[in-house]
């Protein structure tokens, strides 16, 4: 009779969905409610990467979490309203703290 073993070997491959590498998150204040839904885009400024996350609302204001694969470097962080871009920053990544972006200070 033969056996079978379903488990990984060492360095194989871990699964369809990995945990994700790095967390950029963060809150944005201060933005008029006519521009929701709010969404934050991070886009590689030398690099072929993009992701997004709609923000979670809570009056004039908001929180992010983009968490992916995200490689180290330079990016451009994009807070995109429903009429217009609200906000542009360049940013590096590893970032360490949690971003806060007041709109106001614009």
């Amino acid at each position: 009779m033969f056996g079978c073993s379903w488990a990984l070997a060492a360095g194989e491959e871990g699964g369809a969905f990995p945990a994700a590498k790095r967390v950029v998150s963060g809150t944005i204040k201060n933005f008029d409610k006519c521009e929701e839904p709010v969404y934050v885009r991070l886009t590689g400024l030398y690099l072929d990467y993009v992701i997004e996350d709609r923000l979670d609302v809570s009056g004039n204001s908001g929180t992010f979490t983009l968490a992916g694969d995200t490689p180290e470097g330079e990016f451009l962080l994009i807070t995109i309203g429903r009429t217009r871009v609200l906000d542009t920053r360049e940013i590096k990544i590893p970032q360490n703290n949690p971003l806060v972006i007041d709109l106001a200070e614009r």
